[in-house]
């Protein structure tokens, strides 16, 4: 499996907090601020990749290339899904965040759920805290559990160093 790690240079966020009114968050009243559903830096982060590899398949096709995931299925049969497993709706998968943390909830999932070969990418971002090895290994169990044997995680993080373990 491909399982790449990204490290930040920075920190910080974008974001408008306490708007009120019908342009809250809102940029110039006419596109839907990404980074205003939630308030913690990582949420941000992650909310705002899913939907942009969501909503925009070209993005998808480049960032797959960028973390090496050359086995990928063609952009567009690719779900991608935020704070959820393949298979759950939003109202299931709506669990406060440490249920998320137990249950090993990727931030992020991309995937094709073929009967014949399931594919899947998980992304787990840490922009505030450092990633522990005993995330990793539950979030691999999950999606193992879930029928996707060969899943993939990329890591980002601010984090420079490397994982105590070699990830599969």
């Amino acid at each position: 499996p491909v399982v790449a790690r990204f490290a930040a240079n920075h920190r910080g966020g974008a974001g408008h907090r306490g708007e009120q009114g019908p342009e809250a968050g809102y940029i110039g009243g006419l596109v839907r601020n990404v980074f205003d559903q939630y308030s913690q830096p990582e949420n941000r982060l992650s909310h705002a990749l899913a939907t942009a590899l969501h909503e925009d398949r070209a993005i998808l096709k480049g960032f797959l290339r960028l973390v090496g995931a050359k086995d990928a299925p063609r952009a567009d049969q690719l779900r991608v899904v935020e704070q959820r497993l393949p298979g759950e709706d939003a109202d299931e998968a709506d669990l406060p965040e440490t249920e998320g943390e137990r249950r090993g909830l990727p931030d992020i999932c991309i995937y094709e759920d073929s009967d014949e070969e399931p594919w899947m990418l998980a992304i787990e971002s840490k922009a505030q805290a450092k990633t522990s090895d005993d995330q990793v290994n539950r979030h691999l169990k999950t999606l193992k559990k879930r029928r996707f044997e060969d899943a993939r995680l990329v890591l980002l993080t601010i984090d420079p160093t490397p994982p105590q373990q070699s990830l599969p």
